[in-house]
């Protein structure tokens, strides 16, 4: 099984992925630790999805035209947008240029969420709601669907 998680900064796509890899057996991929990090996402990314079994969060319209034609599913993590910009804000109090970037990009990358949606296969885009809170027994039973 190979997973996308796309969502806002501070949307909970991280938390998920970490839940869902433990839950279903699977690599977990976190795009931002490589970006943040200034390493090649690109090259990070592309060594680690040769794996069949992958959960991939954070920069993917960075990677997504090597990540979108290998997933199962591309699952879009919806938050209130102040909430995970609120979210986004207060994790990355101590980081000011990583927060600011978030802050200043939030609209640009909702609408390349968006094209990343649009450019999917319907029937393999999954929406979860992580509002007011997603809870452990939900997301487990939301594991359990998608083995």
């Amino acid at each position: 099984m190979r997973l996308a998680l796309i969502g806002a900064p501070g949307s909970g796509k991280t938390t998920i992925a970490k839940f869902l890899a433990a839950n279903l057996n699977l690599l977990h991929i976190e795009g931002d630790t490589f970006f943040w990090a200034g390493l090649d996402l690109r090259n990070e990314v592309l060594k680690l999805i040769e794996n069949d079994h992958w959960i991939l969060d954070g920069h993917l319209t960075k990677v997504s035209d090597l990540v979108l034609p290998k997933i199962d599913k591309l699952i879009v993590v919806n938050d209130l947008s102040l909430r995970s910009l609120f979210r986004s804000l207060k994790r990355d109090w101590k980081n000011p240029s990583r927060a600011w970037f978030n802050f200043q990009n939030y609209e640009k990358m909702a609408r390349k969420r968006e094209e990343l949606i649009a450019g999917f296969r319907s029937q393999d885009v999954i929406y979860l709601n992580n509002f007011p809170d997603l809870s452990e027994s939900k997301l487990a039973a939301f594991a359990e669907d998608l083995k």
